[in-house]
């Protein structure tokens, strides 16, 4: 079967920063134009650069849906108050969805983390972790993907490229050793969009950088963001 038999895709024209446009000024425009989307489009998927566009996506999304659960894989916590003068570096996409009052943060395959956000992880009840290094443990890998196909309610999925093998992503801009084999990430996407019971919201796939000579970044997103579709809409 075609998924697009099943499914009719529409894509919008992308929103860039202005030249010299910092963050905090680009991301309330970019909240704006998605909370004017209004019911469409029923299942959204965002590329992105900046895993900062997260907060504003979700916030643009938020206002149709309550005691939203975030699915985070990454590499990096990104629970930073601050990083470089900015509370809306990439190192601090995740503690501004916190700021929204999302129900649950579940991260998966952190490697890289501050002790502000490990402490930070510790006593916030709604964070969950699951270290890449505890993911070794094919039972602790089993049992992550049965806590995803227990869910409900609505469910925004997060992805940052660089939570993969690096050879999945060499251009990422903040890559680190160790990362989810393609199969692995294929696991936790289907355990989450096609076998749980939750309402996926959105998705997006973010720090994603192009690089000379090669297609493999850009590739390995969107054959997943074909995968996130497949799974959340094909015949079952």
């Amino acid at each position: 079967m075609d998924l697009a038999d099943v499914l009719k895709l529409a894509t919008l024209s992308p929103l860039a920063p202005e030249k010299g446009e910092r963050s905090e000024a680009y991301l309330p425009r970019l909240r704006d134009s998605i909370a004017a989307l209004g019911l469409a489009p029923p299942f959204p998927i965002f590329l992105g650069g900046e895993h900062s566009i997260t907060w504003a996506l979700l916030a643009g999304l938020r206002t149709r849906f309550e005691d939203i659960t975030v699915v985070h894989l990454d590499a990096h916590a990104d629970l930073r108050e601050e990083y470089d003068g900015s509370e809306h570096n990439h190192a601090c996409a995740l503690r501004r969805v916190l700021d929204l009052g999302v129900k649950r943060l579940i991260s998966m395959g952190i490697r890289s983390t501050e002790r502000e956000e490990f402490e930070l992880a510790r006593q916030d009840p709604r964070i969950e972790t699951t270290y890449a290094h505890q993911l070794q443990d094919p039972g602790v890998f089993a049992a992550l993907c049965d806590e995803l196909r227990a869910l409900d309610g609505p469910v925004y999925l997060t992805i940052d490229i660089d939570g993969l093998d690096c050879t999945l992503c060499p251009a990422t801009g903040t890559p680190q050793p160790g990362g989810f084999s393609w199969y692995q990430t294929l696991d936790l996407v289907r355990a989450t969009v096609r076998e749980s019971g939750a309402e996926v919201i959105g998705a997006d796939i973010v720090e994603v950088v192009p690089m000379a000579g090669s297609q493999v970044n850009e590739m390995v997103a969107a054959k997943l963001a074909y995968k996130i579709l497949g799974y959340r809409f094909a015949p079952r």
